[in-house]
């Protein structure tokens, strides 16, 4: 069975069980949704942070975040709303290995950093694909993630201090990516969106229709 032939019975078993409100919501969700913009989190080790920029993320729209470990990140856990269960995380090992993948998947490495080659946000150019590294709280994105970047990135400030929170650096980017691109920003693909569509249903349906799905070996 294919895969939009899986998705679409998946939708078809799970509809009934979704409120109508629901499913009104999810549709609108999806008109919004894109794989224009990705992030990538290079070993944060705050999890408050993590999970701020996943929630931000989720509300603009972004699907798919990639996440480089860190050993030593927060186990607290807070502040996502549950944003987590509405993307796609990937995680990863190494920068290296990351970096790899995103630049397979076509995507333009936007490396985030204080210096005199990056680009200022205010007048960035955005292309069709781009990922945007955010680096760790402190020492910013490692040597190997700025050697390997397409382009560089950063926020102009006017203050003695110039860096900011890496949440906040990270709405503030995502704020004017939505804000030049939304208009213009590519939507999903057919296949793209019963994909999304059919994980929404799955996390909207009740717990017990899922285990049926499991059980019609659906998922």
């Amino acid at each position: 069975m294919s895969g939009s032939n899986n998705n679409q019975d998946v939708i078809e078993i799970l509809a009934p069980y979704v409120t109508p409100e629901r499913q009104e919501k999810i549709e609108s969700i999806l008109d919004h949704r894109s794989y224009g913009l990705t992030l990538l989190l290079e070993s944060l080790y705050d999890r408050g942070n993590i999970n701020a920029i996943f929630r931000t993320a989720e509300n603009f729209g972004i699907q798919d975040i990639h996440v480089v470990e860190n050993a030593k990140v927060s186990k607290k856990n807070r502040t996502t709303k549950g944003a987590h269960n509405w993307i796609d995380v990937y995680h990863w090992s190494d920068s290296l290995k990351s970096i790899k993948e995103i630049k397979d998947r076509g995507y333009r490495l936007v490396v985030t950093a204080l210096c005199d080659e990056a680009q200022d946000l205010e007048s960035f150019e955005w292309s069709e694909r781009d990922c945007v590294v955010l680096g760790r709280e402190i020492t910013g994105c490692s040597p190997e993630m700025i050697e390997q970047a397409d382009v560089l990135l950063q926020i102009p400030t006017v203050g003695f201090t110039q860096s900011l929170n890496v949440s906040i650096a990270g709405a503030i980017i995502i704020s004017s990516w939505h804000q030049k691109v939304k208009d213009r920003n590519r939507p999903l693909t057919t296949d793209e969106r019963l994909a999304l569509k059919a994980k929404f249903y799955k996390k909207a349906a009740p717990p017990r229709m899922v285990e049926v799905l499991q059980k019609k070996e659906f998922i």
